[in-house]
């Protein structure tokens, strides 16, 4: 009965005041889009992630697909978390910019989920908004946030080159992270500096691993010292998990002489026998051997 009143709604051109998911399978095979959005409409959280990814997954006209910016904002002017999970992996730049517009509002409420949610689409002018974010002045936790996002593009170097000086420790650290893998001498020496000098362990670890990414030829020397030397526990794990799996038999002597030195954190110490054994050198089986009286 369901399904014939279904028949019956597409063919006079009505749109029911209900639709569940499988009310929208058959309005997407019978290309009626309107009933497709109407499951933007619903309550049921569910219903409105699928109608979402439905839409364009399924290559409705670009026309009906304005119905996603119509519904993604709220009444109270909020944002739909529902239709916005719907838009994960969518590169449309129209779309996503309804969602990116909403999420630059600094009042925006939920405005750290929602830059969340943007960073999981794929469209270029979610990384456009999110360096916008990044960069501009608000709450610390969402512009650390947006910095993480658009880590590793290399359009945005400059943007997290100008965050690593930030006065926040988290936004410094994701700015670093965020460096990591690329080549340029300036970026690299930045790093190695944040690495060395900064205050905040977090900081310098998230450096450290940045600068080893960037395979620098000072990188094992900064890692081995690090780990030796360095007072955070933070950055000594973080140099011995940029160990794991190595296959290189300075690496592993590295390892041998941290794991011979007297470690207080328990954590880190979990680390280095996690990393040993992760490594297919026998040399480095060798060390958890010899160092079992110790």
């Amino acid at each position: 009965m369901r399904i014939l009143i279904f028949i019956l709604l597409a063919a006079c051109d009505m749109t029911p005041s209900y639709v569940d998911t499988k009310d929208i399978e058959q309005a997407v095979a019978s290309r009626s889009w309107a009933t497709v959005c109407k499951g933007l409409e619903m309550k049921e959280e569910r219903i409105r992630r699928y109608a979402t990814e439905q839409l364009w997954k399924t290559g409705a006209p670009a026309e009906e697909l304005s119905c996603i910016c119509d519904h993604i904002g709220t009444e109270n002017g909020g944002w739909d978390p529902a239709i916005a999970e719907g838009l994960i992996g969518l590169k449309d730049d129209k779309i996503v910019g309804c969602f990116a517009d909403l999420v630059k509002n600094k009042d925006l409420p939920k405005r750290t989920e929602a830059v969340v949610a943007l960073a999981q689409t794929s469209a270029p002018i979610a990384r456009a908004a999110l360096a916008d974010i990044a960069t501009a002045d608000g709450d610390v936790e969402t512009r650390a946030r947006a910095t993480a996002a658009i880590g590793g593009d290399p359009k945005y170097k400059d943007a997290l080159m100008s965050l690593i000086a930030h006065e926040d420790k988290t936004i410094r650290a994701a700015a670093a992270k965020g460096l990591g893998g690329h080549k340029d001498r300036p970026i690299i020496d930045a790093l190695i500096d944040l690495a060395t000098n900064d205050k905040e362990g977090d900081v310098r670890a998230a450096a450290l691993v940045a600068v080893k990414s960037s395979s620098a030829s000072k990188a094992q020397d900064m890692v081995c010292k690090a780990m030796l030397e360095d007072e955070s526990p933070a950055v000594r794990s973080a140099a011995i998990r940029s160990f794991k799996g190595t296959k290189r038999e300075s690496a592993v002597e590295c390892l041998r002489t941290k794991a011979f030195k007297e470690e207080t954190d328990a954590g880190v110490r979990d680390d280095l026998l996690a990393v040993l054994k992760s490594s297919p050198r026998d040399s480095a089986a060798a060390v958890l051997c010899d160092a079992i009286p110790f």
